[in-house]
């Protein structure tokens, strides 16, 4: 549900405790009260006298007051964190706060010159009801017939109290035509219509928000509308689109909706998360309320705060009837034949290609079905979408993917040869009776300086030569040569050393070695690699400039296989370095490490044809 954070506990409560407010002395919410007591024996009577004096002695006049005091008094109602700064350093802002303190005499003219700035209130805010309500707002929330004449009567006296409006954060900017239409009488709604009720009024309460956004609500005291975080699901169990109008569509009320909409309100007014008539009706699946809200004159090409059409918006939600509904209102049919027909739709909200600027338009039809992540999505690919798909398929993807393949496979046999001709390496730990290939014999003939015959030694490891001269010492005087120390043995030899199998040279890195035929084809192999690395990575830095880097990493989700080839690509960038800096043992785990990332890509280009080709025969 939402990080939902609601006044229940505090406002709503309060009002089921009527003997505390003094409001409800006159009407409460069980039906009963003193004028609901006189209107009853008026009624009876046909003497209205009593009830009128009531009304005239109960009811205040009214004033003009800044809507940064009335923010104020409904940011009160918040957790303390998302309180305003000069009502949060108060103890207890339900109590402490004075709505009369810097509140200015507004006149008539102040208003006019300004209108958006104050609002007019009639019912005195300090003895409204727990929510903010007035007692035109508990007529018809008990919705009866003795109630609503009641209400008629008061207006009767206090036309503008018809436009006051709930004042607590639950229930903010209800006034009774929303509450007319929520109780289904037209008579009503049209009674308060011609009385002057204000058709624009928006109804932004916590009460009626989507379920994920009422703990993301907060307030801006220059603006009366409360802000919230725009990145919602739109599910919520009275989010009915603030305006009258939206309320009727989305409850279904036709008769409702045409009489407040031949009083020239607006479908196309957008509430705070910038949703229209229609992109409610959408959100509530009212098909038949569509039809109508688009034939008197509601706009299908008003995007939300989500850059979201109502097309689109279906799309997003998965409301597959919907979706192909209004797809079949936009389509411009060109002729029918029987059963066929021929018609065209428009490319730009189905499209993944913004038609105005090229770029990729992340909010598209298209895109927002592909990466949706419910089941009803996969219902929605078929029909205009799955055509799209094939002629993009066949325009543009077709021969671009081919040859990708095609670069892949090169890149793939090429890592063949630079990773399958690496010999093995001498490490740490290293064991000659474990690995027989790493003893090297070698033939060391010495001349020495007073024209001694040359004597041939074998040594069969080097390695164990130099560590156990002493041990070797006695063997090479036998041969009668005069050797002091191991530097005279090297300076005094004449005779080349084959060093072709030996890994540790003392002439240069194991690693660029040269001498045989295998050794250069892996070198050249690497290098190629690298470049082919480097290639790789250029490619996905500029798909991920055009994309944008959410959709980029987006699309790199879900392909697994990709990502772990542009991480062995990385990795190869690495080799050259390894190489500089002559690090066999850690360029051999860096050399499996690609050779293990590298080949699913493979996988990724499987996928991709079985998948397309099974959908595009089917």
């Amino acid at each position: 549900m939402g990080q939902a954070e609601s006044n229940v506990t505090s406002g709503v409560k309060k009002q089921a405790g009527v003997s505390t407010q003094k409001l409800y002395k006159l009407v409460n919410l069980k039906g009963g009260g003193l004028l609901v007591d006189m209107m009853k024996r008026a009624i009876n009577n046909k003497q209205f006298a009593e009830i009128d004096h009531a009304i005239k002695t109960k009811a205040s006049r009214g004033r003009y007051i800044p809507i940064a005091n009335l923010v104020k008094l409904r940011n009160c109602d918040r957790p303390k964190h998302k309180q305003l700064p000069e009502i949060r350093i108060l103890e207890n802002p339900e109590e402490d706060f004075d709505i009369e303190i810097d509140c200015p005499d507004v006149s008539e003219a102040d208003y006019l010159i300004n209108p958006s700035a104050y609002r007019e209130v009639v019912w005195d805010i300090k003895e409204r009801g727990a929510v903010g309500e007035t007692i035109l707002h508990l007529c018809l929330l008990n919705a009866t017939s003795l109630h609503a004449d009641l209400a008629k009567r008061l207006l009767r006296f206090y036309p503008k109290l018809i436009n006051d409006i709930y004042m607590g954060d639950e229930y903010y900017g209800e006034n009774v035509l929303h509450i007319a239409i929520v109780n289904e009488d037209p008579a009503m709604v049209k009674f308060l219509l011609d009385s002057g009720s204000n058709i624009h009024e928006r109804c932004c309460g916590t009460f009626m928000s989507p379920e994920d956004q009422k703990g993301t609500r907060y307030d801006i005291i220059e603006q009366e509308p409360v802000c919230v975080n725009p990145i919602t699901n739109y599910e919520g169990y009275v989010y009915w689109g603030e305006y009258p109008l939206s309320f009727a569509a989305c409850l279904g009320q036709e008769e409702c909706y045409r009489l407040v909409l031949a009083k020239h309100a607006d479908p196309d007014y957008q509430d705070i998360n910038g949703n229209t008539v229609l992109h409610m009706l959408v959100i509530h699946e009212k098909l038949t309320t569509f039809d109508m809200a688009y034939e008197t004159g509601a706009s299908l090409r008003i995007k939300n705060a989500l850059n979201l059409t109502p097309l689109t918006l279906a799309a997003k939600l998965a409301r597959v009837e919907m979706f192909f509904h209004i797809i079949n209102i936009e389509r411009e049919i060109y002729w029918q034949l029987g059963s066929i027909t021929c018609a065209a739709y428009p490319l730009e909200q189905l499209d993944t290609i913004d038609t105005k600027t090229g770029n990729i338009s992340k909010d598209s039809t298209l895109n927002l079905v592909v990466f949706g992540d419910k089941d009803e999505h996969l219902d929605l690919l078929e029909g205009v979408l799955i055509d799209l798909l094939k002629v993009k398929w066949e325009t543009f993807v077709k021969a671009k993917f081919y040859r990708q393949f095609y670069l892949f496979a090169i890149y793939f046999f090429i890592s063949l040869f630079a990773f399958g001709l690496r010999p093995k390496a001498i490490g740490e730990g290293y064991d000659e009776d474990n690995d027989k290939s790493r003893n090297i014999t070698r033939e060391i003939s010495m001349n020495d300086t007073s024209n001694s015959p040359p004597k041939s030694l074998y040594f069969h490891n080097l390695t164990e030569f130099l560590c156990n001269y002493s041990a070797y010492q006695e063997v090479i005087m036998q041969t009668e040569i005069s050797i002091t120390n191991t530097s005279e043995l090297y300076d005094n030899s004449t005779l080349p050393i084959d060093d072709s199998n030996d890994w540790t040279s003392f002439s240069e890195c194991p690693l660029m070695d040269i001498s045989t035929w295998e050794n250069r084809i892996k070198l050249g192999a690497e290098g190629l690699l690298t470049i082919g690395a480097l290639y790789y990575i250029l490619t996905a830095l500029r798909e991920a400039r055009f994309l944008g880097a959410k959709m980029f990493f987006e699309n790199l989700s879900t392909a697994p296989s990709r990502v772990m080839f542009l991480f062995s690509c990385w990795l190869m960038l690495t080799v050259p370095f390894l190489k500089f800096f002559c690090l066999p043992k850690l360029e051999d785990h860096v050399a499996v490490a690609i050779m293990l990332t590298t080949s699913p890509y493979f996988l990724f280009f499987c996928r991709f044809v079985i998948k397309f080709s099974f959908q595009y025969n089917a």
